[in-house]
């Protein structure tokens, strides 16, 4: 074989192992990975990376600091490592569901990087009843822009609650009301120890929004029928700051051990697909008829 057929070959296998490598890369990225790069945000590094749209460093921070403390919180008490990455951006680029939703997705959590309070009353459907929070607020003494900022920040622990679900538990939520609700609980269960002011803050929020607000859409099979957009934001706020009342509820009934729990009644892989009125029975052997209870008040609440 004369030499430069030998060295033909050998270009050959780096090229080979070159492409192969690259190739290997790509699948080890997602399209969130992709995306995010070409995007040129600013990054903070850490146990939780963060990237954002530039000139926002200071949410960033707050957000990132939130997700790390909370991760902490659960690796103790799962014995597993969280390994996820945020992302903090404008309305000019954001993407995937409508500005106004924050979502968890392929190992990412999404954030928007605020708003002021005008935009988010708009945004999320405050218009008639920002007066009778603005009161709430006033008696305890806290301005719109702190109440936005906890807002954020305890919703950025809800989409980290999917993330310990979907990639560290061993439960497959059988519906969207099942995957919502037990992100929240895992919020609450972190929130109401780790900052008890701020969790009273976001507590309010969600009480009058829940209480003033007039849903479109308020049974179970709705939010499993028209979940997230199709419903719209402010809707679908509303469903969640019914769920903040709900985990409270099943803190009361299962206290640290819903999670547990919550793997034995819906395994991975299991075989079965579960009716609103069997979820509500597994969920009561604990609780007494409340969580039936808590879902006729629920539904209770549509237009007629």
């Amino acid at each position: 074989m004369n030499t430069t057929l030998i060295i033909m070959k050998k270009l050959l296998l780096i090229v080979f192992f070159f492409n192969a490598f690259n190739c290997l890369e790509l699948i080890a990225q997602n399209k969130y990975d992709l995306t995010i790069k070409n995007l040129k945000l600013d990054s903070i590094s850490g146990t939780i990376p963060t990237y954002f749209t530039p000139g926002n460093i200071e949410i960033a921070l707050e957000l990132q600091k939130t997700i790390i403390d909370a991760s902490k919180f659960y690796q103790t008490r799962l014995s597993k490592k969280i390994d996820v990455k945020l992302a903090v951006l404008d309305a000019k680029q954001w993407f995937g569901p409508p500005y106004g939703f924050v979502y968890y997705s392929d190992g990412w959590i999404f954030m928007n990087t605020g708003m002021d309070y005008e935009q988010f009353i708009d945004v999320y459907g405050l218009e008639n009843i920002h007066l009778k929070l603005d009161a709430e607020l006033s008696k305890i003494g806290v301005k719109a822009t702190e109440m936005i900022a906890t807002v954020f920040k305890a919703y950025a622990i809800h989409e980290l609650g999917h993330y310990i679900i979907y990639e560290l538990s061993n439960a497959e939520s059988p519906d969207r009301w099942t995957d919502e609700f037990i992100a929240s609980y895992l919020m609450y269960n972190f929130y109401t120890k780790y900052d008890k002011k701020a969790w009273g803050i976001f507590k309010l929020f969600s009480h009058v929004q829940k209480n003033e607000y007039q849903p479109k859409y308020a049974s179970i099979a709705d939010f499993n029928t028209f979940y997230g957009s199709k419903m719209g934001v402010k809707n679908y706020l509303w469903y969640h700051s019914n769920y903040v009342f709900f985990a409270d509820k099943l803190n009361q009934c299962y206290g640290e051990d819903l999670l547990s729990k919550y793997e034995e009644m819906f395994p991975k892989k299991i075989d079965k697909t579960f009716t609103k009125d069997e979820i509500i029975l597994l969920l009561d052997e604990n609780c007494n008829g409340d969580i039936a209870n808590w879902v006729k008040e629920l539904e209770s609440k549509a237009k007629n």
